[in-house]
């Protein structure tokens, strides 16, 4: 990956240079592009990883969690719904932020009509969903 750093600031360009990968193409209704950006294999990172996920319209994650990361999101386009366990839907929109406890499980859906761009971290380091 070629990240342009001056005195210890990387700059990732996320698109060009994030790690893509598509979770969820065998499974219909939970399809998402996501490219990580920040970890400790791609520019060293100790205690974040994060990126952005691209999730077309209709589509969204699975009921997941990360059992030992809080994770926080930005919604940079689109809206949705932030989905808890119990069933409880909180609706989103641009600029808003989710902040999910660690080990609670979640599920991001894009309600709109147009993609859904949300910026995701976990501290300390974790996964991505599977599915």
């Amino acid at each position: 990956m070629s990240v342009t750093q001056q005195a210890g600031i990387k700059v990732i360009r996320t698109f060009a240079e994030g790690k893509q990968s598509w979770i969820g193409l065998e499974d219909p209704g939970f399809r998402r592009k996501v490219f990580r950006t920040v970890d400790g294999e791609l520019c060293g990172s100790e205690f974040l990883v994060t990126g952005i996920a691209v999730f077309p319209q209709g589509e969204s994650s699975s009921m997941h969690e990360h059992p030992g990361s809080e994770e926080i999101n930005v919604v940079l386009s689109g809206s949705g719904e932030a989905v808890a366990a119990d069933g409880n839907r909180q609706p989103f929109g641009p600029h808003d932020m989710m902040f999910v406890p660690k080990g609670l499980k979640h599920q991001h859906v894009n309600t709109g009509t147009e993609p859904l761009v949300l910026l995701w971290a976990y501290t300390p380091p974790g996964e991505n969903p599977p599915t």
